[in-house]
């Protein structure tokens, strides 16, 4: 008898209007970040066809899974005290069926990264050193930077390689001293980190049909807005 165990790869047929991934999406992802806002979304990612193909999903984290991570990210409790990226691994591979290549380092100017690059890390002094590795770096397709704080957040759409792009995303590089300071209460919840992961989601479908998508993305969820 045939069971799920027997199941070898995800069939796409309920999507293929949105999104057909053998077709579109012919490029290597890159997620760098495993808490809050990429834990979530490379699973989400994954699950939308990312990595089929023999098409390389590749992620970054340095961190170690604590207990104040379980309830806004998503990382199972028998992983306590695992890396980050063997953890999202593991959920990748029991979710997606997809296999990633883990990278526990921080990204450096000097990092060789590809195809469509994902952020989803705590800290403008990290952003800015991802920028450094994907700006005007040819082997880079589109990058990602989300950002979120509380029940609000950003995400900013780039192509790395337009001049205008460029000039644009670099003026919203603040210093961290200059960011949004929220009480160790009100910093994160999974709610918000599921709508992030959703825009990054639609940003990347828009992208990969070949249509128009929005250089930046604002939401508040205790207001009800999206713009």
């Amino acid at each position: 008898m045939s069971g799920a165990t027997d199941v070898k790869e995800m069939n796409f047929l309920r999507q293929l209007t949105f999104l057909n991934p053998y077709e579109q999406l012919n490029f290597p992802l890159t997620m760098i970040g495993l808490g809050g806002i990429g834990s979530v979304a490379i699973l989400m990612l994954t699950k939308m066809g990312f990595g089929v193909g023999g098409n390389k999903v590749t992620i970054y984290d340095i961190d170690t899974i604590t207990h104040h991570n379980f309830p806004n990210q998503l990382h199972p409790f028998n992983q306590l005290d695992k890396t980050k990226t063997e953890s999202s691994a593991r959920v990748v591979k029991a979710f997606s069926g997809i296999d990633v290549t883990q990278r526990n380092e921080p990204v450096t100017a000097e990092s060789q990264l590809e195809g469509i690059v994902v952020s989803g890390v705590d800290s403008m002094a990290s952003r800015k050193a991802i920028w450094q590795a994907v700006k005007y770096k040819r082997r880079v397709t589109l990058y990602v930077d989300a950002r979120m704080g509380g029940e609000v957040f950003k995400v900013y759409t780039v192509r790395p390689t337009i001049p205008s792009d460029v000039a644009r995303y670099e003026k919203t590089l603040h210093s961290d001293e200059e960011g949004l300071e929220l009480g160790c209460t009100e910093q994160s919840i999974i709610y918000n980190l599921f709508m992030v992961s959703a825009i990054i989601g639609k940003q990347l479908q828009l992208f990969a049909n070949h249509r128009p998508f929005e250089f930046e993305r604002i939401g508040d969820i205790e207001n009800f807005l999206l713009m």
